[in-house]
């Protein structure tokens, strides 16, 4: 899952725990936090990644062996995303082209 560190990816990951799925959680702590994950850390079912997804030699290992990705990653931030958009764009949609 990546930004599994926000949010709603730390609240689903915890419901992926009680449906019985082994979470792999990948962020890059931009705006998430591990404390959002402290439960899950305790989990055996649960592996935590921090890497950016641009970086193919951090997702490739990751979410290439993955059966299913939640992609929850984006910039919570309207304003700066709005004056960003390429690089969001890139980060967003390039990565998912190039796996």
């Amino acid at each position: 899952m990546t930004g599994a560190a926000g949010f709603i990816g730390s609240d689903l990951t915890e419901r992926l725990f009680h449906l019985g799925f082994d979470v792999t959680g990948f962020d890059n702590l931009s705006s998430g936090c591990k404390e959002n994950l402290s439960d899950a850390m305790e989990q055996s079912q649960f592996h935590f990644v921090e890497g950016n997804l641009l970086d193919p030699k951090a997702t490739a290992p990751t979410l290439g062996e993955s059966e299913l990705v939640y992609h929850l990653a984006a910039d919570p931030e309207v304003r700066v995303g709005a004056q960003t958009s390429i690089a969001l764009q890139t980060e967003s949609v390039g990565h998912v082209q190039s796996s």
